[in-house]
């Protein structure tokens, strides 16, 4: 199971409130949640109230967080922002490359879209 770490909206129509979740990634986004990790108000003061124990450990156990979800960690502070950056960085270096155009052109395919299917000789 994929764990993301997102934001859940509730709140009334213009007057958001969110509740930052560990979540299984295919649930819907204000579905149900695994745990509640904090909860955070963008009118009026900006109040974050994020569990950071909570935090580290999703983030320990290999979960996935959003980029909103991830500004708010950043502010705050729940782990080190330059520790963050570098363990982005290593992470989009270690992304498998594009699969060469060549590659892709020399796969042969039917007027339907379709491989055809392997005959034994």
């Amino acid at each position: 199971m994929a764990v993301t770490i997102r934001m859940a909206r509730r709140g009334a129509t213009h007057r958001p409130f969110y509740h930052v979740v560990a979540t299984d990634s295919r649930m819907p986004r204000d579905g149900r949640y695994l745990d509640k990790i904090g909860t955070y108000d963008p009118l009026g003061d900006k109040s974050i109230a994020i569990d950071k124990d909570k935090a580290r450990k999703w983030l320990a156990v290999g979960a996935t967080y959003s980029g909103a979800v991830k500004s708010l960690f950043k502010q705050a502070g729940v782990y080190d922002v330059d520790t963050v950056d570098e363990a982005d960085a290593a992470v989009d270096a270690a992304a498998p490359a594009d699969v060469p155009s060549e590659a892709v052109a020399a796969a042969p395919v039917d007027a339907a879209g379709e491989k055809p299917a392997e005959t034994s000789a």
